[in-house]
């Protein structure tokens, strides 16, 4: 009897012990040049974690898919949640050449038809919550997983694009790369029964010290300065978190003069920094 609690003690320790323990992937991509793969060097993965794994082909190569180590096919979507094993894993990102398609695999001073684009991701208000990516490039057509998480006082409504087109209503969604450079728009509302002020990232000291804006309340045109900075955009988003004016590269003014009376949020973005303002319109 001693000696099989013994047996099951022991049983038993090693399944705790084995939920405790770590593991790692590590992730190549074959033919060595067909493109790149997202890695996960000197990270450690629980048991039943998801990991997301990314893989972007060099012109000339077609992706197949991914496979571990037992030659078996995983997945052949390019964009993957691999969940993790009780054990250490090495995947592989598997593409094939492709004589059809233009360009020269090895290169990259020709892309052929396929265009390498900017994805590029904002949070408004600004600081309400920050992001997987915040700007990176990405091959027309291929897919990527975008993932917003809230500071606190804040919570999630939705992604839309440049032209306030919805995009999704979920924090973390996958976008397939159209033909041109994109900009992703969070929206996210502060919480009131929270405490916290929603413009508390930014310091008042700095935020005034830097950003200056007149008239105000606003009127037919708005004027903003950021000491010191080029301004890139200028952006009015609605209380309601609707985006309602903006202007871009390089900019000091917004004609307001078409705009309902209420309140505003103001977001500058200058190369080096962000900086927003409750505004009021009359």
């Amino acid at each position: 009897m001693k000696r099989l609690l013994i047996v099951i003690g022991l049983w038993l320790s090693h399944i705790v012990l084995s939920h405790a323990w770590a593991y790692t992937i590590e992730t190549y991509i074959t033919p060595e040049g067909a493109g790149s793969v997202s890695s996960y060097e000197g990270i450690n993965f629980s048991e039943g974690a998801y990991v997301g794994l990314n893989t972007y082909g060099t012109t000339g190569f077609q992706f197949i898919g991914w496979y571990d180590e037992d030659n078996n096919l995983l997945s052949s979507e390019s964009d993957y949640f691999f969940i993790m094993p009780a054990h250490n894993v090495i995947l592989e990102s598997r593409y094939l050449y492709d004589p059809e398609a233009p360009g020269n695999p090895t290169g990259s001073e020709n892309k052929g038809s396929i265009s390498l684009r900017t994805l590029s991701v904002c949070s408004v208000p600004a600081g309400a919550a920050w992001f997987n990516i915040v700007s990176t490039e990405v091959y027309e057509g291929n897919a990527i997983w975008i993932s917003a998480f809230n500071f606190t006082n804040f919570y999630f409504q939705r992604w839309e694009d440049e032209d306030g087109n919805l995009v999704s209503e979920e924090a973390t969604f996958k976008y397939v790369m159209p033909d041109h450079d994109v900009m992703l728009y969070c929206y996210s509302e502060f919480n009131p029964d929270a405490p916290g002020n929603p413009d508390s990232g930014i310091s008042d000291a700095v935020r005034d010290g830097a950003l200056r804006v007149w008239p105000l309340p606003m009127r037919d045109a708005l004027n903003v300065e950021v000491s010191g900075e080029v301004i890139e955009t200028l952006t009015l988003t609605a209380i309601t978190g609707k985006r309602v004016l903006t202007a871009s590269c390089p900019t000091s003014a917004l004609d307001v003069s078409g705009l309902p009376p209420g309140i505003y949020i103001l977001t500058a973005t200058t190369p080096h920094s962000t900086h927003t303002k409750k505004l009021l319109k009359k």
